[in-house]
């Protein structure tokens, strides 16, 4: 206790804060986690964080995807739904929630959310708006009646992105609509 510190206190000299050490301590070491690809261990990571700073609307982004990525859609779907409350107009927390919930099976909730982030975002770059275009088609054509409207999509995120991870699938859908790009 030579500096006035006592066990138990939640700061110390100089306004730093323990919770916000410790929330960005283990927030740090599961982006490491996720870069060596230790999935469970990085959402471990993450969910000690959220109680030393439970309005982190990134580190709930972050979960959201790692748990995309494990399979466990419904949580993805819960956390990424945080962090939407938490951000709004954060455009890719809504696109992620989107992908999640298109990837759950519930195309009409990731049209809602798809329409509900270009909203916010009207004012997107290229590359945003292409992944907007390409999620909108995918989503489009799982909808019944919606087919034309989701070539429409793809032929704009095609013409946005040529070369986007989803560009083979896009050049698929309009072939097999015998629709050119």
């Amino acid at each position: 206790a030579a500096h006035g510190w006592k066990p138990g206190d939640t700061s110390v000299p100089g306004g730093i804060s323990f919770a916000l050490s410790l929330h960005a301590a283990h927030r740090d070491l599961a982006r490491v986690l996720l870069n060596e690809h230790r999935e469970a261990d990085a959402i471990a990571e993450m969910r000690a964080a959220i109680p030393f700073d439970p309005s982190d609307a990134d580190l709930f982004q972050m979960l959201g995807g790692a748990l995309t990525d494990t399979g466990d859609l419904h949580g993805a779907v819960t956390a990424l739904r945080r962090a939407v409350e938490l951000k709004p107009d954060l455009f890719t927390a809504r696109f992620d929630l989107a992908t999640a919930l298109y990837e759950e099976g519930d195309a009409a909730a990731a049209l809602e959310e798809l329409q509900e982030a270009k909203k916010r975002n009207p004012d997107l770059g290229k590359l945003d708006l292409a992944d907007w275009h390409y999620g909108m088609g995918a989503v489009l054509l799982a909808l019944p009646g919606r087919e034309s409207e989701g070539l429409d999509h793809l032929r704009e995120g095609l013409a946005l992105n040529p070369s986007h991870p989803h560009a083979g699938e896009a050049r698929a859908a309009l072939a097999r609509a015998g629709s050119a790009p």
